[in-house]
């Protein structure tokens, strides 16, 4: 972590005097850490006190090279490392080789020199994905395998992180976190998305984007007035912040739904489809309203989830009153996202209604262009505060319409030699000395100059709807592209070949499928028939030569909207050497939105002259992944390994009536390549339909010296519960959160000599907590079962589950796993919190331990336990437990040693 690094190398050399020779090295880290810590941001002077150190070290060494770097004073630029284009080479073409020369360079030097095997990039991932989420240009532009690889070891590392559940940053299990959308949301929107892009067709990407989106069932609702909004801004995999300040919906939740714009792009997912569409909705009908002084149009800062009240707790439209600097107030950046979703829907569903919010910004800005600067919510410091709608239109219209012609060469030929001399002038300010990853020089980065050059589109760049025309193979820096025109039906694209005669490859990701006739240099060439986005289309240059390319359809062929996917990843590819003999394992996924139906799998080795097949596997049928979680079959072969094959190729035949991809229907794979089991890494789903496949770990339940105290909330074990915040500050007590439709559930379990004593805060938005059962003598009178319940489950050593469930109203009632009728004694304590946004619901229970057994002393024994949370909504019945079994199937979630 270079943060922590730069920071205790500060410490230590503060203490190096004028004497010390090595004084001015230790002025240089200073000053480093200081800048850095200032370009961070909330540390202003950092910058006054590193611009007095790097002056120093100048007084005494005036031709520092990186101290003058960072005073903005000149240095000797860098040469290129590129052989020197011939004379008539045109100027645009020698422009942009060049500039995409620096770029890719220095995506290259992070990955030679700071790039981890984990594939973290000395920022912490937070920072790291702002950086790298930019590098998909390479695998579009180049087809880069050192960025690929480097993306996808970044995308599996952030998925496999254990700070990381159901798709979305939430702490560990020692320690459970509620983070703020802007940094939550990153780690996924930042990593996942692109490698859709990076690794097209794979469907390891294209469903843990489907996993990620799937919370936003729980993490959003229809709220009273009819709209979709998300229930807050501060939540974790599976928890809300119970914080009614943060109950509110806000544009920035907009980084939660990158990759749902990425699943809806690629098989129109209807689940998908219809969150997004009503979350649209929503926004659009509170932008296009002028309320609370807010012109018309501009989008609000905050709603609140329950009343749809516009300007939430702050009473202002443009203020998050618990999220202050992340508001239109703190600048318009906070909004970019959510138009990036209306954008998108404006697309996919072909309505521009989504993006008149930015159209009437454009407007009311040209319309109030003059306006003085004035108090905040002025007509004024609204004109300055907003700086992004113009931008975001022009990626509508470029979706809308295509994109047009450039204009002025010079001017572009300008802008692609300022990248060049920013590299060459600033090099190591962009490489060895940063510290902050998500503050490389945004000129630095991957510029959207190259990006629409090369892909005629920029909107991947921050994981926005993808809006590049085409992606190349074997360009390298010898052709160099320049897309002029695009569209759903035509291409024209401009390229100068600096090498010999050149086969490239041009895939398309914009046309329509159909039939198209294909021109280069104005002859007329084999037409090429797209049956798929992404197919490729061979193109060979003349050498030393600009050519102009032009691709118009002349017949079109629609492929039907509902199709399945059939998709094989070569990183799935296992093989079992230690078995006898050894197996080949291979999955076979459906990432489309219908059911493959009958399919045929076929494994064959690929010898230097020869193919030898290997063996040949039905599949009956794999369904589509309607709930938005993986579905795929798992087949294996047996295979006597011969060492003379290269390679083992794996083909599943086309779907009926057709496929989203065919692509994905082959893979190749090295057979040194084919990973061993206990290498391959896969993360189990948290949640399903029954509960889980994770294993929890089996908490020990701790003894204690005295009872628990009975007063609620402040009984012992319930240190720092509040409404306002629940027991999620002292560890101790959290061991882990439920998620539960709109509930969530936090427990704590302890026992002295003589009881079990059982702590619970429970909480459900939105709703009152149901109690109408009674005590009665032989058990509870009135309808137990549509009460909110609390279940506990043990199972002593060798005997069947039985269970204890008690209602707020004190109601017990006790079963064995045969189904009879057990009594133990349990006491209990309830206080149940009415309030207009949250029904908390604390409970003490306590358990005498001779009323558990009936077996004896219990001393010595280890009975294995669960806690299950019922209730009753809409007519249906609804449960979750903290290990994620179910009551007819019980896991274990801790352990008691009597």
């Amino acid at each position: 972590d270079r943060h922590k690094g730069s920071e205790e190398a500060e410490r230590l050399l503060r203490t190096f005097r004028a004497e010390n020779p090595l004084r001015l090295q230790a002025l240089l880290f200073q000053a480093r850490h200081h800048y850095w810590k200032a370009v961070e941001g909330n540390y202003p002077q950092g910058h006054d006190i590193s611009k007095g150190m790097f002056e120093e070290i100048l007084r005494h060494n005036p031709g520092h090279r990186i101290a003058r770097m960072y005073l903005g004073r000149p240095v000797k630029p860098l040469k290129a490392e590129l052989k020197k284009a011939p004379d008539d080479a045109p100027e645009w073409a020698v422009a942009a080789r060049e500039a995409m020369y620096w770029t890719r360079r220095m995506i290259h030097w992070w990955l030679d020199n700071r790039q981890a095997s984990d594939g973290q990039l000395g920022g912490g991932w937070s920072d790291d994905v702002e950086f790298s989420k930019t590098w998909s240009f390479y695998s579009l532009s180049l087809n880069d395998e050192k960025v690929r690889q480097s993306l996808t070891r970044i995308a599996d590392n952030i998925w496999h992180c254990p700070e990381v559940a159901n798709g979305y940053f939430s702490g560990t299990s020692e320690r459970w976190h509620v983070v703020d959308v802007e940094h939550g949301a990153e780690w996924m929107s930042f990593s996942q998305p692109q490698m859709m892009l990076a690794r097209y067709g794979d469907p390891r990407y294209i469903e843990r984007n489907m996993q990620v989106i799937r919370n936003m069932e729980f993490l959003s609702g229809i709220n009273a007035a009819g709209h979709r909004h998300f229930k807050a801004y501060y939540f974790s995999h599976d928890v809300l912040h119970p914080r009614r300040l943060y109950h509110c919906d806000i544009p920035e939740n907009g980084r939660y739904t990158k990759p749902g714009i990425y699943v809806m792009w690629y098989s129109r997912h209807p689940r998908v489809m219809q969150w997004c569409r009503e979350w649209g909705d929503a926004w659009v009908d509170h932008s296009l309203a002028a309320k609370q002084g807010k012109p018309t149009g501009f989008i609000p800062s905050e709603i609140v989830y329950e009343t749809d009240q516009v300007g939430g707790m702050s009473g202002k439209w443009y203020r998050i009153a618990g999220y202050p600097g992340y508001d239109f107030a703190g600048g318009s950046w906070t909004t970019k996202h959510l138009m990036g979703q209306l954008v998108a829907n404006a697309k996919l569903f072909g309505n521009p209604r989504y993006v008149e919010p930015i159209r009437r910004i454009v407007q009311w800005k040209k319309d109030h262009h003059d306006a003085p600067y004035g108090p905040e919510g002025s007509d004024g410091w609204i004109l300055r505060k907003e700086n992004h709608a113009e931008r975001m239109w022009n990626r509508w219209e470029r979706l809308r319409d295509g994109l047009q012609a450039p204009g002025r060469l010079e001017t572009l030929v300008k802008q692609l030699r300022q990248i060049s001399s920013l590299h060459a002038s600033t090099w190591e300010m962009n490489t060895r000395e940063v510290i902050a990853t998500d503050r490389v020089p945004l000129p630095a980065r991957p510029s959207q100059i190259l990006m629409n050059m090369y892909t005629g589109g920029s909107g991947s760049m921050q994981a926005y709807y993808p809006d590049s025309a085409v992606a190349w193979e074997n360009v390298e820096l010898q052709a160099v592209p320049m897309v002029l025109e695009a569209d759903r039906k035509h291409l024209k694209i401009m390229i100068h070949n600096f090498d010999q005669r050149r086969t490239i490859a041009l895939r398309p990701l914009e046309l329509d499928t159909g039939v198209y006739e294909v021109r280069i240099g104005g002859k007329r060439k084999t037409n090429f028939h797209l049956s798929h986005r992404f197919e490729p289309l061979p193109l060979s240059l003349p050498p030393s030569t600009t050519s102009l390319v032009e691709i118009r359809q002349v017949q079109s062929r629609p492929l039907p909207k509902i199709l399945p996917d059939l998709a094989l990843s070569e990183t799935e590819c296992l093989l079992d050497r230690s078995s006898n003999p050894p197996v080949l394992t291979v999955r076979v996924h459906n990432v489309g939105i219908r059911d493959s139906g009958s399919a045929k799998v076929t494994l064959t080795a690929l010898f230097e002259n020869r193919e030898e097949q290997i063996g040949v596997h039905k599949v009956p049928n794999i369904p589509w992944p309607k709930a938005l979680m993986p579905s795929f079959v798992t087949l294996q072969q047996p295979w006597k390994i011969d060492e003379r094959a290269r390679a083992i190729r794996v083909d599943v035949s086309t779907a009926t009536p057709d496929e989203i991809c065919v692509e994905n229907n082959s893979i190749e794979v090295a057979t040194r390549d084919w990973i061993s089991p206990e290498d391959f890494r896969e993360r189990p789903n948290l949640y399903g339909p029954d509960g889980t496949d994770i294993p929890r770990p089996a908490w020990p339940v701790a003894r204690c010296e005295s009872p628990p105290g009975t007063q609620l909330p402040s009984a012992t074990g319930f240190v720092g519960v509040s409404h306002l915040f629940g027991p999620f500050r002292e560890t101790g007590n959290l061991k882990f959160p439920v998620r539960y439709c709109r509930r969530q559930s936090m427990a704590w379990l302890l026992h002295d000599d003589k009881n079990l004593y059982v702590l619970v805060s429970s909480w459900k938005l939105g709703a009152a907590l149901r109690r109408k059962a009674k005590p009665g003598t032989v058990g509870p009178v009135g309808n137990f079962a549509a009460d909110d319940r609390i279940e506990l489950l043990f199972q002593p050593p060798g005997k069947p589950w039985r269970s204890i469930q008690v209602n707020a109203n004190s109601a017990v009632q006790g079963r064995t796993a045969d189904g009879k009728r057990w009594r133990p004694s349990v006491k209990s304590l309830h206080n149940v919190a009415q309030d207009t946004w949250c029904a908390e619901w604390y409970c003490r229970l306590e358990i005498p331990l001779k009323s558990l057994s009936t077996e004896g002393d219990l001393d010595g024994q280890v009975w294995h336990f669960d806690i299950v949370r019922h209730a009753f909504d809409q007519g249906q019945p609804q449960r979750s437990s903290w290990s994620g079994g179910v009551p007819e199937s019980p896991r274990t979630w801790g352990s008691i040693t009597w």
